[in-house]
């Protein structure tokens, strides 16, 4: 018989029994102290592999290297000490000889911020393009017009400051923009694949006449009531440098008919077309814009410094819509001159001038050689020699400004009118659409020698020519010269 199932295990074996499991326990772990955390070390892991002998040589090798670098680094600043003149400290300026330079130079190859017209509103402009040519302005009136064998002359060839600034306030209220030769003319390709180049079909903002300014014969004698030069100031602007009746130097943005056009623009920045200034037509014969870089001055110490100069001078200007052209070097007749002549002649400018003021498209002839007197010559060798040496824009003297084009396209020849002394005195006529020449004379500074037209004295309104002559130096209305370099062009 079956015992029931809760029964059977008091049959069992008693060595069968089953008997309570002991729990398992885990040995208790000391607790160790925690190991301080150790820096860590930045060292060069390769070097522990190099032998003392390399380590040595490595560091002779570093320490000849750097005085080497020390060596050449202070050569070459003694090297420009020595070709600098002397700073004095108590000055902007040093003096070298009877001439004024700036010592410390500004970086002068940034451009300038010019105003810009917006695209969508230029529109075609199909009239005439007007073309002034100027001489120097004279800065001092007494000076110039003292009545001695040379103030004729003067008063001939130059407006005063204050005529030209009159000018081109004139000129401005017209509706007139100055544009750049280069702006005129465009190459294009012709059907045979050869270069033309042409007058260029204008876009202007509406109601502006296009007007391009030449200047030539910059002469900067002190003698004759000109500026002495031009130098670069602090800021990096061209101003002139000039001495008054005093004996004072005077350093002015408002003597020299380059810095005064500057200034006008800066009042007026509309009245430049893509910040285009004036063309200045060089010769070398008498150095360049005032610097004695000619190849006659002797002192070649003395030279080549002046070229430098220049050279700062012009990448300044062609900086801010300065352009340049050749004048010839000795300023000849070139219509009337044999080949040779003019091929010995442009050479000394090629090699002399032209790595002053840099390529040129331009040259303009001096006024001797009118349109009448070019036009015959225009196929003939030396206007050959001269398009082969890359010159395609012509500017001649004439009674009226124009454009034209040359041959079968190898040149554009701008006719442009003299503003000048004379103008002012017998070119009303001439000059009348453009600006009144009447409005801008000045008789109270200048010698009564006789006008094509009836001139008011503006004291008393009577139709005469006052012969008086003024002590004050020619200036913009309003605007006193800064001397001694005080103050700041606005």
């Amino acid at each position: 018989m079956k015992l029931p199932l809760k029964n059977r295990s008091d049959k069992r074996n008693p060595s069968l029994e089953e008997r309570p499991v002991p729990k398992r326990r885990r040995p208790k772990r000391s607790k160790r102290p925690a190991a301080p955390r150790k820096k860590r070390e930045f060292h060069f892991s390769f070097l522990s592999k190099i032998s003392p002998r390399l380590a040595l040589l490595i560091l002779f090798a570093v320490i000849v290297v750097s005085a080497g670098i020390f060596i050449l680094v202070s050569t070459l600043m003694e090297k420009e000490k020595e070709e600098a003149p002397e700073y004095d400290p108590q000055s902007d300026f040093y003096s070298e000889g009877n001439k004024e330079y700036e010592f410390d130079i500004p970086d002068v190859s940034s451009g300038y911020s010019y105003y810009k017209f917006d695209s969508s509103t230029l529109v075609e402009y199909t009239g005439d393009v007007d073309i002034l040519s100027f001489n120097q302005i004279v800065a001092y009136t007494s000076r110039a017009f003292d009545g001695d064998e040379n103030a004729k002359e003067i008063d001939s060839r130059s407006l005063t400051a204050k005529e030209f600034w009159d000018v081109l306030e004139a000129l401005y209220e017209k509706g007139y923009i100055i544009l750049s030769p280069n702006d005129i003319v465009e190459e294009t390709v012709a059907f045979d694949g050869s270069t033309q180049i042409k007058v260029k079909s204008l876009l202007l903002p509406k109601n502006r006449i296009p007007i391009v300014l030449i200047f030539q014969d910059l002469d900067y004698s002190p003698d004759s009531g000109y500026a002495d030069g031009l130098i670069i100031n602090k800021n990096g602007d061209i101003w002139s440098q000039s001495t008054d009746e005093n004996g004072n130097d005077v350093l002015s943005p408002e003597l020299d008919v380059i810095t005064l056009l500057d200034k006008f623009v800066s009042y007026h920045p509309d009245f430049s077309f893509n910040g285009a200034k004036g063309c200045i037509a060089i010769t070398g014969q008498d150095g360049v814009l005032g610097f004695n870089t000619q190849s006659s001055n002797k002192d070649e110490e003395n030279r080549q410094y002046e070229i430098a100069y220049a050279k700062a001078v012009v990448s300044r200007l062609k900086n801010t819509g300065w352009s340049f052209a050749c004048h010839t070097y000795s300023h000849i007749d070139i219509a009337g001159s044999e080949y040779t002549t003019v091929v010995s002649d442009i050479t000394k400018w090629v090699n002399e001038v032209g790595p002053i003021v840099g390529s040129t498209k331009v040259f303009v002839y001096p006024e001797s050689d009118t349109r009448e007197a070019v036009l015959p010559v225009k196929e003939g060798d030396t206007y050959n020699y001269l398009l082969d040496l890359g010159f395609e824009i012509f500017a001649a003297s004439g009674n009226a400004s124009a454009l034209e084009n040359l041959g079968s396209g190898s040149a554009v020849l701008c006719t442009y009118m003299i503003f000048d002394g004379y103008a002012l005195r017998y070119s009303r006529d001439q000059l009348l659409d453009i600006v009144d020449v009447a409005s801008i004379y000045d008789s109270t500074v200048r010698t009564n020698y006789g006008t094509g037209y009836t001139v008011s004295t503006p004291d008393t309104g009577s139709d005469s020519v006052d012969s008086g002559t003024d002590t004050t130096q020619g200036s913009d209305p309003g605007t006193d010269s800064t001397e001694d370099g005080g103050g700041s062009a606005e």
